[in-house]
Formats: C-alpha cells, sequence, structure tokens
C-alpha cells in the first residue's frame, strides 16, 4: 500500500510539472488578434511573446513588411525604441540594436552615423567635431616610402 502511495504521490508531481510545460496556445487573444497573427504565418508562440512586449499584429505587420522576421530581433529593435522602418534603416547601413540606440540617442541619423564610422571616427569623437560644425571625412593615409618614389618617378630603394 505505502509503495502505491509513492507510486501515486510520484506521478502526481510528474503531472504537475508536465502541465507547467503546456505548449503555448492562443489565450487572452481575441478573435480579431488570431486571424490577425494566423495570416502572417505567427504561431501562439511568437504571438504571445508580441502581446508581452506590446506589439499588435498590425504592428508586426509592419515590422515584416520591413524585412523584420524573426520575434527575438523584432523585439530587441522595438524594445531599443524604434519603429520598423527607422530600424530598418540602421540595419541596412550595418548597426547593431545597441550601436544604433547609442548613436540615435545623439541625435545621428543612420546615414550620417555610418558616414562618421566608416571616417574611422568613434561615438565620442564624431559628437565632438560635430560640436565643432565638422563633417566626417574619410581618414587620410600617408603614403608609403615606395608609393611616393613611384609617384615621383624614381624606383623604391633597393629595387631596379
Amino acid at each position: 500500500m505505502r509503495v502505491l502511495i509513492s507510486k501515486f504521490a510520484c506521478a502526481s508531481v510528474l503531472m504537475g510539472l508536465l502541465g507547467g510545460c503546456a505548449a503555448p496556445d492562443w489565450s487572452g487573444m481575441s478573435q480579431a488578434d488570431i486571424a490577425g497573427w494566423k495570416t502572417m504565418d505567427i504561431g501562439p508562440g511568437d504571438a504571445q511573446h508580441f502581446n508581452r512586449e506590446g506589439l499588435h499584429p498590425t504592428e508586426v505587420e509592419a515590422w515584416h513588411k520591413a524585412g523584420f522576421k524573426d520575434a527575438k530581433d523584432i523585439s530587441a529593435w522595438h524594445v531599443a525604441g524604434f519603429d520598423a522602418d527607422k530600424a530598418a534603416s540602421w540595419k541596412a547601413h550595418g548597426f547593431s540594436t545597441e550601436d544604433a540606440k547609442r548613436w540615435s540617442a545623439k541625435e545621428f541619423t543612420a546615414e550620417n552615423a555610418q558616414a562618421w564610422t566608416k571616417a574611422g571616427m568613434s561615438l565620442s569623437e564624431a559628437i565632438k567635431d560635430r560640436a565643432k560644425g565638422l563633417q566626417p571625412v574619410k581618414a587620410v593615409t600617408e603614403p608609403t616610402a615606395d608609393e611616393s618614389k613611384k609617384d615621383s618617378g624614381k624606383a623604391p630603394e633597393g629595387g631596379k
């Protein structure tokens, strides 16, 4: 009898644990929202994720149109304060969510931030130079000794 009770108790605990691992469902969503999620082939798991982030089907549709499909990627940009179009611009210009947030917080556009970074400038350097009225300029490197002699028509030292 004692063994039977132990087995029953173990089975009850196991069932309780497994009940907590139930697959996501559509609970808490309106029929209109469920229909919206389904038209984008978004299942209940991602739909629940978007709902927790405060995103509705029409908003996620805008993210999809802007080229974002991954739920975590959409959420990261959304939580960082970007709408779909701005996030797409930053991403197209090669910025991560974190970098885009830092540059945009200092009122740089994606295009402008990219120009500064291509010029070899950090955000702090760009802020200082912009405050001086300067624009990003691609870094100019000094020619090597071989390049200087080639330009002057002379052969490089040690060469023929």
